[in-house]
């Protein structure tokens, strides 16, 4: 029970310990933050990432020495008024730049610390100094009098003794503190270029010893303290070079530091009186000139601040603050392109049909204003956000910079080596890009359905009795198609219709067609046969489609006219028996007479009595007046050729084979067979080769004053005569 009492005490101590390592000293060391200087800001850019921000930032208390502990926590970073959050802080020493102002005036000779005199107080002092520096630092010399003189430019690795002499030039024994004060900021300040990038970020200050005031321009001197204030203004506005200015030997002796308090004063820097006679005093004044080196020499250690930042500018305002104390500064942000990746596709990835493009923005600096799609390098669309863009592969092969369309077994096309490009232009004009190359893309080939007829129609052809019982009657079979493409509609180069795999005709036209089947089918039976039709477009692609068709041939036979005629009313009955006699009577002298005079007289009773007027007819109209109707059939052919046609006219406007009546469903169509002179209803003439469903009462012109007629529906009057 004790040991697990101790075991709980210990792991509080632990937590209280971490708690105030991490809140406590914290706050401690924020609480003594009495300056916040940035001695450097740099953006570098970075490819696909935003640009890194890298800040050094000097933090110092009230006595000019670097505060440490703190973490990314105590910084508040803002890009104009905008908080940054996901800052990395870690100590760096940067490193030091000092000058040392040596006087080297008559005066030096004077009583000092040293029984050699106050110069050599100095010597040792700066070479104690000296030895102190680390590798990084930089230091170097000035000596003045009269004259202004480096002795040792300012530089890394300066160690050992330094002497400093007199000039033994009397004209030369004066102070120009202010001319050597002059030549130290314009070294501290324009020396970046020869010392590095580093150099900017380096803590500096000006430490001045001397032990009177400046002699003035009337001794020789070019600047006074007003010149070197305006110069520290010019070249370091935000104060940043600090200046110690170090008062050596006794006042009561003959020194005057008056011009020094000065400097201190309007440079906000620390003067320093390095004299003393007893060793307590001289112990003093050692202790807090190594006070004043050891506190400068911290301001080596700086934290470096860095971020990737997402400002949409070409330069931001940097605001850091620590502990209430806060500096700005300013830094120019790289130009960063946009960073996108093209989706919806992959290389040599094989495509067809729409395929939607968008591009993923994985970079946006600034906002992306549009982007363009380009296809094997010719631009296709540029697009406003959300920037999608509805590919229709289809119209590749308009694309003058893509290759020969190949074709496939399946009648397909194929389009290698295609590249898709998409380029990202931002508010800033810059612009980002991504392509994929490689794509095989399929232009798919047009779809043909035929519509008429449908598949296992049965096609009946009646042929009527002529001299010849295996002569049946010429027939054509109306064909229509309907053609569909799977993306850009093309131009059809041809199409071509086939009847049991034998070509039947060509064409370049989607218009319905009448195809010639008269060679189908075997009198009095039902034959099989399949119609084929095949469309080619323009690119070579093509598409086919076929039915199988039923087709029956049935000629009436002397008997079928018979019972045809014994089916009419008595009137009808008794002419066919006589009729039936006569025929007896040739049959028995001459066979093939009877076969004529029977034929003959069939037509000719036909005609007398109208049997068609019960049915479908065509009334024949001459002068105004009905002459003679017609029987109509499901497929009736007009013309002037009695061999080809079922109602023959003897007209010269009238072509051999001039027009077709056709019966689809419950409708009669009328087609023109490519007629010379045209087939005219109701005055309006019909298409070459074109069709058009009949109405009752309708008029038909075969050629413009040729042959008219009347078109009447079975149970429909028309009016007129002949019933």
């Amino acid at each position: 029970m004790f040991r697990k009492s101790q075991s709980i005490v210990g792991s509080l101590i632990v937590c209280l310990t971490l708690l105030f390592t991490l809140v406590v000293l914290p706050a401690q060391s924020q609480s003594n933050v009495a300056q916040v200087i940035i001695t450097d800001i740099m953006a570098e850019a970075r490819p696909g990432e935003h640009p890194l921000i890298t800040a050094y930032v000097s933090v110092l208390d009230d006595q000019g020495q670097h505060v440490s502990g703190l973490g990314a926590g105590d910084f508040l970073v803002e890009e104009f008024t905008n908080p940054v959050s996901r800052i990395s802080v870690s100590p760096e020493r940067q490193g030091v730049a000092v000058e040392l102002l040596v006087d080297v005036s008559g005066s030096m000779e004077g009583l000092g610390m040293s029984p050699d005199g106050r110069l050599q107080d100095v010597q040792s002092a700066v070479g104690q100094f000296l030895g102190s520096l680390h590798d990084e630092d930089l230091a170097g010399i000035f000596t003045f009098c009269k004259k202004v003189e480096q002795i040792r430019p300012l530089e890394r690795g300066v160690s050992g003794g330094i002497a400093f002499t007199i000039p033994t030039d009397p004209a030369l024994q004066f102070t120009c503190l202010f001319d050597a004060m002059w030549n130290a900021i314009e070294d501290l300040t324009g020396g970046e270029k020869e010392l590095g990038p580093e150099f900017a970020r380096m803590k500096k200050a000006i430490f001045v010893f001397s032990d009177g005031a400046d002699s003035g321009r009337d001794a020789g001197c070019l600047h006074d303290l007003t010149d070197v204030k305006k110069l520290l203004i010019a070249r370091d506005p935000k104060g940043k070079i600090s200046v110690y200015a170090v008062g050596v030997g006794s006042e009561e002796a003959g020194a005057d530091f008056h011009d020094l308090k000065n400097l201190a004063d309007i440079t906000e820097g620390e003067f320093i009186h390095y004299f003393g006679r007893t060793e307590q005093e001289i112990g003093g004044a050692q202790g807090e000139l190594n006070g004043a080196f050891e506190r400068f020499l911290t301001q080596g250690e700086q934290y470096v601040i860095r971020y990737g930042t997402e400002a949409c500018a070409d330069q931001v305002t940097l605001h850091i603050e620590v502990g209430g104390q806060a500096d700005e500064g300013e830094v120019k942000i790289p130009s960063v392109e946009p960073v996108i990746d093209l989706s919806g596709v992959e290389e040599g990835q094989r495509v067809s049909g729409r395929l939607v493009l968008e591009p993923k923005l994985v970079l946006e600096q600034c906002p992306v204003r549009e982007v363009t799609y380009f296809v094997n390098g010719v631009k296709m669309v540029t697009v406003a956000p959300p920037f999608t863009w509805e590919w229709d592969t289809s119209t590749l092969p308009d694309n003058p910079n893509c290759g020969p369309v190949e074709v496939d077994p399946q009648g397909n096309g194929l389009v290698r080596n295609v590249v898709v490009r998409a380029e990202a232009v931002d508010q800033k004009g810059l612009v980002g890009a991504d392509e994929v190359s490689g794509l095989e893309v399929e232009i798919l080939h047009p779809e043909v359905a035929i519509i008429k007829p449908e598949a296992n129609a049965h096609i009946e052809r009646t042929g009527r009795w002529r001299t010849k019982l295996e002569d049946a009657t010429p027939k054509e079979l109306p064909v229509q198609i309907e053609v569909t493409w799977p993306g850009q509609r093309r131009d059809i180069e041809r199409v071509e219709y086939y009847l049991d795999g034998q070509p039947v005709e060509t064409t370049s036209s989607l218009e319905p067609r009448a195809l010639d089947i008269s060679a189908l089918g075997v009198v009095g039976e039902e034959t099989q046969h399949t119609l084929k039709v095949r469309v080619v477009d323009e690119l070579n692609l093509v598409a086919e489609a076929q039915v199988p068709l039923t087709v029956s041939v049935y000629i009436e036979t002397p008997l079928d006219i018979l019972k045809g005629l014994l089916a009419l009313p008595t009137l009808m009955s008794l002419v066919a028996i006589v009729i039936a006699l006569v025929v007896l009577i040739l049959f028995l002298r001459s066979p093939k007479r009877a076969i004529e005079v029977v034929a003959g007289g069939v037509r000719k009773v036909t005609e007398f009595l109208g049997v068609a007027t019960k049915g479908t007819r065509l009334v024949l109209i001459e002068n105004g007046k009905d002459v003679r109707p017609y029987a109509v059939y499901d497929v009736t052919h007009l013309g002037r050729d009695e061999s080809r046609v079922d109602i023959a006219f003897d007209h010269p406007l009238v072509s051999r084979l001039h027009a077709t009546l056709v019966k689809e469903d419950e409708d009669f169509v009328l087609y023109d067979q490519g007629s010379k002179n045209g087939t005219w209803v109701n005055e309006q003439r019909l298409p070459f080769k074109g069709h058009r469903v009949l109405e009752n009462g309708d008029i038909i012109d075969l050629g413009r004053g040729g042959i008219r007629l009347r078109f009447e529906r079975e149970g429909e009057a028309a009016g007129g005569k002949g019933d």
